[in-house]
């Protein structure tokens, strides 16, 4: 390697003439160059050296934080998670919960509170076992009943299907309940007040028939229903119901035809009503009505009459099957 000193003497000593058309250089200037030595040039990339592996351990450290910080934040998500999982574990465990007096306190369709009455061997067993009932009618009510409907329910009992409507109608839609036995309204309306819906809901104790009058309503449905006879007002629905309705769901024991019977003008300012009814041969006879004279009277009111099946589907049915079969849920619709 070169002598620093040599190229300093050297330089001083080229003639003018041998750096023709360079730029003057300053005085002092030559002694500047060679201020700094071998030895300073080789610290200062020691330092600079330094300076490269500090910054790259830096972003080492840094990178390390972030994904520290990354694993408490997931730890964090994690724990949540569990707590709020532990939490409705919990609810789900203290319900059903017996709360005396023949009553039950359970969760149904993992949404809504119910209060059942015990001594029902038809729908309390199913509803704490299964936490729903009649499967294939509730998918096809809650596809029926959209936001903002108006919804008439004859036969309400305890409330199931009040639920599903005055959740699917919302705070825009109306929903009247009929449910003329003591012990099932007074359910009905707790059950509705605990889910917070009770504003949505007009309940009535009245039983729809074809004429006004009292008389005394009596539970006739099916076996193992909870049955007590209860005096009560009897009107026709056209006194009772709403100007108009878009879906009625109909269960009155064997006395739909006089429920019929007494909607005529809800029929007409309701040309797109869909119903939903229970047909039950041999209800209807007990009552003194006629299977076959309800069908005929069905559809010269225009109905097209559909049946339900187990998996939620409807299709078309005749008169015949429906008088053979020991109990049908039809839907009925005129558009």
């Amino acid at each position: 390697m070169s002598n620093p000193e040599a190229i300093e003497t050297q330089v001083a000593n080229e003639p003018m003439s041998s750096l023709a058309g360079a730029q003057p250089v300053p005085p002092g200037a030559a002694s500047q160059v060679a201020t700094l030595t071998v030895e300073e040039v080789a610290g200062l990339n020691r330092m600079l050296q330094a300076a490269v592996d500090n910054f790259t351990a830096q972003g080492k450290i840094n990178d390390q934080v972030v994904s520290r910080l990354l694993g408490v934040e997931k730890q964090l998500k994690d724990l949540d998670a569990r707590v709020n999982q532990s939490l409705q574990k919990g609810v789900q465990e203290r319900l059903p919960v017996y709360l005396g007096n023949n009553l039950v306190l359970c969760r149904i369709l993992d949404t809504f509170l119910m209060y059942l009455n015990t001594r029902d061997t038809l729908l309390t067993p199913r509803l704490l076992a299964n936490g729903c009932w009649q499967p294939a009618q509730t998918r096809v009510f809650s596809q029926l009943v959209k936001r903002g409907m108006r919804v008439v329910e004859v036969g309400a009992e305890t409330g199931y299907f009040t639920l599903l409507a005055a959740a699917g109608a919302g705070p825009e839609g109306q929903v009247t309940a009929f449910e003329p036995e003591p012990r099932n309204f007074e359910l009905l309306n707790l059950n509705l007040q605990v889910n917070g819906l009770s504003e949505r809901v007009r309940t009535l104790t009245a039983a729809p028939s074809r004429k006004r009058g009292a008389g005394r309503t009596e539970n006739r449905r099916k076996p193992g229903a909870a049955s007590q006879r209860a005096p009560g007002a009897i009107a026709p629905l056209d006194e009772l119901a709403a100007s108009s309705a878009d879906v009625l769901k109909l269960s009155a024991g064997g006395r739909e035809p006089e429920s019929f019977a007494g909607m005529n003008a809800l029929l007409e300012r309701s040309p797109h009503l869909t119903v939903m009814m229970e047909f039950v041969p041999s209800l209807l006879q007990r009552n003194e009505n006629s299977p076959e004279d309800f069908l005929r009277s069905l559809r010269g009111a225009g109905f097209q009459i559909r049946a339900m099946t187990p998996q939620a589907t409807v299709r078309p049915a005749s008169d015949e099957a429906l008088l053979g079969a020991a109990a049908s849920t039809l839907l009925l619709s005129r558009s």
